[in-house]
């Protein structure tokens, strides 16, 4: 009912209060332990990693981040307007699906954090993972509004806990001298990802929308195995 300004308006707003909370909250950052991750949490030194930032498993992990950054991102960008031009949908009605796969990823970003602590990061990312398999392949064949809706949903939830997750693990991964270093690698990768796959996209959907969702899937794919492959020299 405000406009687009109105929304940027309350992002925006919401964006300063955090900065405040950051600058306000700097002296607790200096209150950590000295112990690394994953010290504190196998509770042994000889269980400590010891793979150092450049080994291939410090540049696979950047480029597993570019291809998960490059599949959320191109569902977002272009999922709505393969529903719009390749499938006739109204463009509200794209927009309210849209909506459900950003609800749902935002979700389930805040319920991976209840529960990745019992399952562990491992098992949670590759979970995930074959959700939004799924999901995607459903969504390549949707063309109702509830299998639409149903398979954006299944996408977001699925894709959710794959970033932090991912994250999350870094430490118990990589030597402690390694991990800012990879993590840092990561979201470049990350950056990198959001910008070569929907533009790519959008090259080939001048040829054919429909060959979007294969593309992403396709991706997804790739990352599965790149993840799989992490996990086995890691």
């Amino acid at each position: 009912g405000h406009g687009w300004r109105g929304g940027y308006l309350m992002l925006g707003c919401l964006q300063l209060a955090l900065a405040v909370l950051f600058l306000f909250s700097l002296k607790l950052w200096a209150s950590v332990s000295g112990s690394s991750p994953a010290q504190s949490h196998d509770g042994a030194a000889d269980r400590i990693p010891t793979l150092g930032a450049n080994s291939f498993a410090g540049w696979l992990s950047p480029v597993i981040f570019a291809l998960y950054v490059a599949v959320e991102t191109t569902i977002g960008l272009w999922a709505g307007t393969v529903l719009v031009v390749r499938r006739a949908f109204a463009p509200e009605t794209a927009a309210m699906c849209i909506a459900g796969f950003y609800g749902s990823l935002t979700a389930g970003r805040i319920l991976v954090g209840f529960v990745v602590e019992h399952w562990g990061n491992r098992p949670v990312v590759t979970g995930g993972s074959l959700l939004a398999l799924v999901g995607l392949v459903a969504f390549a064949f949707a063309t109702v509004v509830p299998a639409a809706a149903g398979a954006l949903v299944l996408i977001g939830l699925g894709l959710a806990p794959i970033y932090p997750a991912l994250m999350h693990e870094v430490p118990r991964r990589f030597a402690p001298a390694a991990v800012q270093t990879v993590i840092g690698r990561q979201s470049g990768g990350a950056s990198f990802g959001a910008g070569f796959l929907p533009a790519l996209a959008g090259w080939v959907a001048q040829e054919s929308l429909a060959t979007v969702p294969w593309l992403v899937i396709g991706v997804l794919l790739i990352m599965m195995g790149c993840i799989r492959q992490l996990n086995r020299i890691t």
